[in-house]
């Protein structure tokens, strides 16, 4: 839902409606008057088209698979026409990161940044991380840090921040400062340049083959165990997940193993792999 970044005539010629309504209904003068506005939202009629290039996008997928840990990056964008913005390119930047965290290595930033040419220096617009396996909501460490770019930024152009996790969920904020506005999550639509469904497209047709079963519970079978307890005379009682088979004269005679041995392993495989008697054997006597 979309908001303004300043306030405009209108929000403002609310804001002092709403103060002269509430004074004209205090009953006296005394004490303190406070007044709270909420800034309104409102959906966005034609949504917000966020671009990328396919190698931009494969590697933002890369960063987020192939690291346990939190990572960020920047990334070279452009807006395009109105409402549309085009991330052509995105880089890891030097950073401290936890499972968790991750933090701008400041000691080393700025060799970094004099390192890039004045295109990539000055074209940095986009802002990502990852949030691993957890959700992709903004924490308040999050929203600190937009602040602060954003301040630096000055109150011209546009940025782009976004946060992934590895179930390619997204979410997003846009500040565009030309618009006067704050684009979120439900404004966007995320494409990748030249590929003919979005990704989100790709995962709801992906979903729709996919049926989650329950797995069953094995049944627990309780079998007698030849022990030293059961050599004194007492039956040792032994619980087992896998059910209770015998090795229907199976030969021993390729690896000379005596029956109690093969009926010894053969009891202690799960069920799903007894049932192919041909696998078994080819377990036990190596016929691979």
């Amino acid at each position: 839902m979309s908001r303004h970044i300043k306030f405009t005539e209108t929000d403002i010629s609310s804001i002092l409606n709403g103060i002269k309504e509430q004074l004209e209904k205090k009953q006296n003068g005394l004490g303190t008057f406070v007044y709270n506005y909420t800034t309104k939202s409102e959906k966005e009629k034609v949504p917000v088209r966020i671009i990328f290039t396919p190698y931009a996008y494969y590697k933002m997928c890369n960063y987020v698979l192939n690291f346990t840990s939190e990572i960020a990056w920047q990334g070279i964008a452009e807006k395009v026409s109105e409402k549309v913005y085009k991330i052509s390119d995105v880089f890891v930047y030097p950073q401290r990161v936890t499972a968790a965290t991750v933090v701008t290595d400041d000691d080393k930033m700025a060799p970094w940044e004099e390192s890039l040419d004045d295109d990539t220096y000055n074209g940095r617009f986009f802002h990502g991380h990852s949030h691993v396996n957890m959700g992709v909501s903004p924490s308040s460490t999050d929203m600190d840090m937009r602040k602060d770019i954003l301040s630096r930024l000055g109150e011209t152009g546009f940025y782009i921040f976004m946060i992934m996790n590895k179930n390619n969920d997204m979410s997003f904020e846009v500040y565009d400062y030309e618009d006067n506005k704050i684009y979120d999550t439900a404004d966007c639509v995320v494409e990748v340049e030249s590929f003919e469904k979005n990704p989100a497209e790709v995962k709801k047709d992906a979903d729709a083959m996919i049926y989650k079963v329950a797995l069953a519970t094995p049944a627990t079978t309780a079998y007698y165990t030849t022990n030293t307890a059961a050599k004194a005379g007492t039956n040792a009682y032994q619980e087992s997940m896998f059910p209770e088979k015998k090795a229907k004269g199976r030969s021993t005679k390729k690896k000379g193993l005596k029956e109690s041995t093969v009926n010894e392993y053969y009891h202690r495989l799960p069920g799903w792999y007894m049932n192919d008697l041909d696998e078994y054997e080819n377990y036990m006597y190596g016929n691979y």
